[in-house]
Parts: structure tokens; sequence; C-alpha cells
């Protein structure tokens, strides 16, 4: 197989850092800012490229003006040729270190899979990473279609609401 897993795994984190930056229709439910009949961009993402073991993106969540604002999350993304099983879940790796790692980093995070078994009809899927989850995810289940506006929109305000609970203390060293 050589090189073809890092091909094909580079290219499912390309398509989802694409379609994270697609802007969404014009809705009723989009964030506070946006004007309904324009939509917009609601994400920046910035891939770091290479192997690192937990992420392949922080995501920073972006205002009507396309202007960074402080919320970001951190995404893992997986990418496989594989359809679902016949229960139409995909099987995927997340090991219990890496939920472990996710949580130390105290930012909201999630997994995406891009399911590329259906040459040019890639499907990308989200799951956030509950805070009492300890075990590692071996499979995932398609609910959330990050095609979806509803679902970007969702990914936005549940990060701004898990930043605006958020009680980080100042620093009182070195400043």
């Amino acid at each position: 197989m050589g090189n073809l897993k890092n091909i094909i795994g580079a290219s499912g984190e390309y398509l989802c850092g694409i379609e994270l930056m697609r802007p969404v229709i014009a809705s009723a439910c989009l964030p506070r800012g946006f004007l309904p009949g324009e939509g917009g961009c609601l994400f920046e993402a910035l891939h770091f490229g290479g192997k690192e073991p937990t992420y392949d993106y922080v995501v920073y969540l972006l205002d009507a003006t396309a202007r960074r604002l402080a919320p970001f999350f951190f995404l893992q993304v997986k990418t496989t040729l594989k359809p679902p099983d016949i229960t139409g879940a995909y099987a995927m790796r997340f090991s219990a270190a890496a939920v472990a790692r996710a949580h130390a980093m105290k930012t909201p995070f999630f997994v995406g899979l891009v399911d590329r078994s259906s040459a040019r009809r890639e499907k990308i899927y989200v799951k956030g990473i509950a805070a009492r989850q300890s075990k590692g995810i071996a499979s995932l289940a398609p609910l959330h279609d990050l095609a979806e506006d509803a679902v970007k929109i969702a990914i936005y305000n549940e990060v701004c609401r898990v930043w605006a609970l958020r009680n980080n203390p100042s620093l009182t060293q070195l400043i």
C-alpha cells in the first residue's frame, strides 16, 4: 500500500476543511449578526499538516464580517474507503488515549469521518467528544452530515455555548 494510506487520509482532511469553510445559505437559524437572506462563512479551518496524534485542525468561529472570534475548537479527521457496516455505522479508531488528550485541551473537540467509498460522492460526518467520555471511539454513526447547514450552525452554537461557560483565570505571572 505504501504511501496510499497517507494520501487517502490527507485528501479526507482537505475535503473536511473545505466543507467547514463553505458558506452557509441564508437561514432563520443563523448565529447572531448574520443577516437572513445573506448567509456567510462560519468557520476558518487551519490545517496543521503532518501526523499530529490527536488533531488535524484548529477551527476558528467567524463573525458576520469573516473576522475570527475568540471561540475555537479542535478537529481530528479520519478517512475511510469502506462503506458503513450493516448497522449503518462506520468503523473508525479514536483511542481512549486520544480521548484523554482531547479532554486535556479543555476546548471543544470534534471527530470527523470522511466516507470516500463512493468516488466523487464523499460524505463527511462529525461527532463531538462528550465531556464524560473516557472510552475510545470504535464507530461513528452518520448522524451529523457536515454538508448540512443546520449541522454547521449547531456546531457554531455549541462551541459558543461552551466558551461562554468557561471561567479562564487571568494571567498573574510574566505580564
